[in-house]
C-alpha cells in the first residue's frame, strides 16, 4: 500500500535523525485520512484482530520488548485481568487521567493523556512535574534532562484514569534509568514538563504495564500486568 514519502526535502534536513513508528496509528472513521498500514492488514486478514500489544522489559537486559500485531501478548502479559478504557479521541491513542500522586501529594483533574511507547520519558503538566522534581531533589542540565542519585529511595508514583477504579503504580525502579552520559553516581529521572496541561506516557509507564491498543471499532486501551 502507499504511504507518505518525501520526494524533496530542504538541504538543512537531510542529515537529521528521524524516528517514529510507522503504520500503527488509529484508524480514522471519517475517511478524511487513508487507513493505517495495520488497519489495512486487518481488513485484508493478514492479522486476526484489530489489536496490537506493547510490552517493554521491566528490567534492564533481556530482550528489551516485544510489539505484537493482531492480538494479545500472552507470553509476557497476564491477560487473565485486563482493565479496559475507551479512547477519548477518534484519531489518537488518548485517554483521560483523573489522578496523579506521589508521597503525600495528590493531584486531581481531567487531563488528556497520550500513550507513546516511543517516548523515553513521561511528560506532564509543569506544576505537577515541578513538584515531583522538587520532592526527589532532581538536578537538571542545559537540555532539561533531570538526574537523581542512583541509590535514592523513592516513593511509588500512582495514577488513575477516568472510567476505572484501578490505581496504577510506577515503582521506584522505573523512576531511575541508567544513562551512559549521566554524571557519576546519577541516574536519569524520566519525567519532564510538557508545554501544557496534558500527559504523555512514555517508557516508565510501558515498562510497568502491558498495553493493548484496539484500533478497530471498539477503540479501547487494555492494561494488564506483565508476567515478569
Amino acid at each position: 500500500m502507499m504511504f507518505g514519502q518525501a520526494y524533496k526535502i530542504p538541504s538543512g534536513c537531510e542529515n537529521m535523525n528521524i524516528c517514529g513508528t510507522l503504520g500503527i496509528g488509529m484508524h480514522d472513521d471519517t475517511g478524511e485520512f487513508p487507513p493505517s498500514i495495520l488497519y489495512k492488514a486487518f481488513k485484508e486478514k493478514i492479522i486476526q484482530k484489530p489489536i496490537f500489544s506493547v510490552y517493554l522489559e521491566p528490567k534492564s537486559g533481556g530482550e528489551n520488548g516485544v510489539l505484537t500485531y493482531g492480538g494479545y501478548d500472552e507470553r509476557h502479559c497476564d491477560i487473565t485481568k485486563i482493565d479496559t478504557y475507551n479512547f477519548s479521541s477518534s484519531t489518537q491513542y488518548q485517554i483521560q487521567m483523573k489522578s496523579f500522586s506521589f508521597g503525600a501529594k495528590r493531584f486531581f483533574g481531567n487531563w488528556d493523556t497520550f500513550l507513546s511507547p516511543g517516548k523515553a520519558v513521561i511528560w506532564g503538566p509543569p506544576d505537577i512535574i515541578n513538584a515531583l522534581l522538587q520532592s526527589v531533589n532532581a538536578s537538571n542540565n542545559i537540555v532539561q534532562l533531570h538526574f537523581i542519585d542512583c541509590n535514592a529511595k523513592l516513593d511509588p508514583i500512582k495514577l488513575s484514569f477516568d472510567g476505572g477504579k484501578e490505581e496504577y503504580i510506577i515503582e521506584e525502579r522505573q523512576q531511575k534509568m541508567p544513562w551512559p552520559y549521566a554524571p557519576p553516581g546519577l541516574c536519569l529521572f524520566p519525567f519532564n514538563s510538557a508545554d501544557g496541561d496534558y500527559w504523555i506516557l512514555g517508557d516508565p509507564w510501558h515498562r510497568s504495564y502491558c498495553n493493548f491498543f484496539n484500533f478497530g471499532k471498539a477503540k479501547t486501551l487494555g492494561i494488564a500486568k506483565p508476567k515478569i
